[in-house]
């Protein structure tokens, strides 16, 4: 699966989780299995003093996906209406998603 065979929302996605780097987006929407950008979600950027890291920034706009990008999507997929709380990124890909849900009787 390629970038390019991505919806524009989940293109936006997987742009801010290479700029991001490592860090958290919070407060995300999915609705019918993509990303909502009104309101925009909260980002936390991980910075380590000392040391320095760069963003994942493709050559092109069409790449192959990671498998962990590929495995987010299909959660989505999966799921179409989501709240996302937090979703943790690790070297520019999703490593751990917390779901808010409501608790049921």
């Amino acid at each position: 699966m390629n970038a390019t065979t991505l919806s524009s929302a989940r293109q936006r996605l997987v742009r801010l989780m290479q700029q991001i780097h490592f860090g958290c987006i919070e407060n995300l929407r999915v609705t019918h299995g993509d990303p909502l950008w009104h309101p925009p979600p909260g980002v936390t950027r991980d910075v380590v003093i000392g040391r320095q890291g760069s963003p994942h920034r493709p050559t092109s706009d069409d790449f192959a996906l990671k498998q962990k990008v590929i495995n987010l999507f299909a959660l989505f997929d999966d799921r179409q209406e989501l709240d996302v709380a937090r979703l943790e990124v690790q070297d520019g890909l999703p490593f751990r998603i917390a779901i808010r849900e409501t608790a049921g009787a």
